[in-house]
């Protein structure tokens, strides 16, 4: 039997779509900013909580990809509506019904650490108290969201009391004691459960699951203990036992993955050895000199039976910078107090001036830090990324709020053309890392100058729109497009009009494959159309990046060979289409346009089939 419905408020400005679903605290609806088009959830509250107002006022301030954006809060009557960034994906216990893969497994483990430790360091820690499984939605590319903060509570402890919510096999046994005291551990526990679902596809059994050995399941036994005291004593001692598990169940793999191949090259020479003596050469060739055979990839077999190259060769030197790995943090957090050359590893050039007199020395360390922060970025533009990460990693240290070293970044992550998912996790450690001696990640730093965080998440709005290599990457881009967008407040910078086209494109595809009303269709097809012609304009005048416009190309042909006739429909006349395409035709004539050769070759594919569908649509 359906719920009740409910109607948005008059003056709200959304237009409701269809209904999501529904929970003890609500009912959640998709709808859609009329002014803006874009898609979000609407929840309404009706057993609402006499706190619960200021706890989402409280909410509107989080800002963390895993949480979702409160983006505003309507009251109507007894309804609260609170209007959020909609989320498209399954819930994680969805997956887990599905099965949820090793790789997945630890990409949660990592964003459930991280977002938790995010909440427990805020000036006054954020509580969450109902971490479970239907609780945390997977975007498209496996990214965690955690939602439904309708138990939250906020403070520090000694001052939260537990207000008798949570899910049983999931609420931590101090949630069962109204008005016992709760703090970071309470969720520590919600977080070892979830774990331990996703991993045995059932609630915990504290009583018959003691026996469990392994590195993780030590880690998930500590998090449900039944005292507080007995587990981690908070989110960031949690989340690096969470990293140490999973580097040392790599390290695990690849040794495996070594010895398998090692048996391999085993095999491989004594039925080698066996052919020679037999006078068979089954097509092996060999070097007189060297007498090396190759397995796979793995590394080689020297005459001494060494296994040179190998994978077991990077596992080590993995080891040892793990064992380094609080060293390394040390000196991070040395450069960016004092700004020395030795915090950040490296030897004073030739030339550089001695410090000021002690009178001068506040100055005279600025001036050092800046020189430090400029032969850094300067040293990271001459190296390959890995090797530039560290650079990157000290001059973020030294000057977190500096819009420089986030575009420098962004700019060598994109430089190939592809930002890969590895590059993605470097780009998450920097700017979301803690500042020593500040409770502020380098991007909340950022934000305190609305200037360069606009553009800086403009940047990275585009490279997950252009370049992101995994899936959900457009979704990830209009998140980073309204950080920009909310940012800039009459803003007259050329990029706010690129970012508000983007975001409202990226509205487009959800809302085509949303709607089977073909008015409703035509209208936004209509207006993605004009979103991206008047997006190619801009790109062409700001000079924008080759393989950017080369996309942007592509997303209009690819709009005109499949709605060339419903574009006819909508009054669009020939010459105007036609018109576009010799545009595009004309960019792809340059001379300076350097982007790979398949590029170009693809787009002519594309303008040609624009064409014969074009011809086709005004065939009477």
């Amino acid at each position: 039997m359906a719920g009740k419905e409910y109607v948005l408020p008059e003056a709200s400005g959304y237009r409701m779509i269809r209904r999501l679903g529904s929970g003890g605290e609500g009912t959640v609806y998709l709808v859609c900013h009329i002014r803006t088009e874009q898609l979000r959830a609407a929840k309404v509250l009706t057993n609402i909580r006499e706190n619960c107002r200021h706890e989402l006022d409280m909410m509107k301030n989080l800002n963390h990809p895993s949480l979702p954006k409160v983006i505003d809060i309507l009251e109507e009557g007894e309804n609260t509506w609170l209007i959020m960034e909609y989320i498209q994906g399954c819930r994680l216990d969805q997956a887990v019904s599905r099965g949820l893969g090793k790789k997945q497994f630890w990409f949660v483990a990592d964003h459930l650490a991280q977002v938790l430790v995010y909440l427990h360091s805020r000036k006054k820690p954020v509580l969450h108290l109902d971490i479970k499984p239907s609780n945390i939605l997977l975007r498209p590319d496996g990214s965690l969201v955690l939602i439904d903060f309708g138990a939250s509570i906020r403070g520090h402890p000694d001052e939260c009391v537990n207000s008798g919510y949570g899910t049983p096999g999931f609420a931590a046994p101090e949630q069962q004691l109204k008005g016992a005291l709760v703090d970071g551990r309470t969720d520590l526990f919600g977080a070892g459960a979830v774990l331990y679902y996703c991993r045995y596809g059932k609630t915990p059994d504290l009583d018959i699951n003691r026996h469990r050995r392994s590195r993780l399941d030590r880690i998930l036994m500590k998090c449900l203990e039944k005292e507080p005291q007995k587990r981690y004593a908070d989110s960031q001692e949690f989340y690096r036992a969470i990293c140490r598990a999973r580097r040392a169940e790599k390290r695990k793999r690849i040794l495996c993955e070594s010895f398998g191949a090692g048996v391999l090259l085993v095999l491989s020479g004594f039925l080698l050895f066996s052919d020679l003596q037999s006078g068979q050469m089954t097509g092996l060739s060999i070097s007189a000199e060297s007498s090396i055979v190759t397995a796979s990839g793995y590394g080689v077999m020297g005459e001494a039976g060494k296994f040179a190259g190998s994978e077991t060769e990077a596992v080590e030197r993995e080891n040892a910078g793990m064992e380094n790995e609080t060293e390394n943090k040390e000196l991070t957090d040395k450069a960016n107090v004092t700004g020395g050359r030795e915090a950040a590893g490296v030897e004073k050039e030739a030339g550089d001036e001695e410090a000021e007199p002690e009178e001068n020395g506040e100055k005279s360390d600025s001036e050092t830090n800046r020189k430090e922060y400029s032969r850094l970025l300067n040293m990271a533009a001459g190296l390959g990324f890995v090797q530039a990460i560290e650079c990157y990693r000290n001059a973020s240290a030294l000057f977190p709020a500096d819009e420089e070293w986030y575009l420098c970044l962004i700019a060598q992550m994109t430089a190939d053309g592809l930002f890969e998912e590895s590059e993605e996790e470097v780009l998450k450690e920097l700017i979301y890392s803690m500042q020593p001696g500040n409770s502020s990640t380098a991007l909340e730093l950022l934000e305190e100058n609305a200037q360069s965080y606009g553009l800086v998440t403009y940047r990275l709005g585009l490279a997950y729109w252009y370049f992101y290599e995994g899936s959900g990457g457009k979704s990830a881009a209009a998140w980073w497009f309204q950080k920009s967008l909310a940012s800039q407040e009459n803003s007259s910078e050329s990029w706010t009009s690129t970012a508000e086209i983007l975001a409202r494109i990226g509205s487009y595809y959800g809302m085509l494959g949303s709607t089977d009303m073909d008015e409703e269709r035509l209208r936004i097809e209509w207006n993605y159309w004009t979103d991206l012609q008047e997006l190619w304009r801009l790109y062409l005048s700001q000079q924008e990046d080759e393989k950017i416009c080369c996309e942007n190309a592509e997303e209009l042909l690819s709009l005109l060979v499949l709605h060339a006739y419903d574009l006819r429909q909508n009054g669009e006349s020939e010459e105007a289409m036609k018109e576009v395409i010799s545009d595009i035709e004309e960019y792809l004539a340059e001379d300076f346009l350097t982007v790979d050769d398949t590029e170009p070759e693809k787009l002519k594919d594309m303008v040609r089939a624009a064409n014969e569908a074009i011809e086709r649509a005004f065939q009477d």
